[in-house]
């Protein structure tokens, strides 16, 4: 949505920490990216799709404590039922 993995030092800023050491505090930002020509398309951010995709972005990227989203909700999100057509349904298969 950003052009970037969440856990990258978001630009401009110096890496005072490893990656690996962001994902465990589960440490990320949202950073505005300009597009092409170099401006943010405030239209684009601020549209209901970009909030609806950012909602199960956030919404994945916490710890559990600090109430992430179970994948039972995230593939109840309006955003991700119209994504997501799977006939039949989505199910889990169990690996042996």
């Amino acid at each position: 949505m950003e052009g970037r993995l969440p856990f990258d030092c978001p630009p401009g800023q110096i890496e005072r920490s490893r990656v690996s050491h962001r994902v465990a505090r589960c440490d990320w930002i949202w950073t505005r990216f300009g597009d092409e020509d170099g401006e943010w398309d405030v239209n684009v951010s601020d549209s209901q799709e970009w909030r609806a995709a950012g909602e199960v972005v956030e919404g994945l990227l916490k710890k559990v404590r600090m109430g992430r989203m179970a994948l039972k909700e995230v593939q109840g999100l309006e955003f991700v039922r119209e994504a997501v057509q799977v006939e039949g349904g989505l199910s889990r298969e169990e690996v042996v």
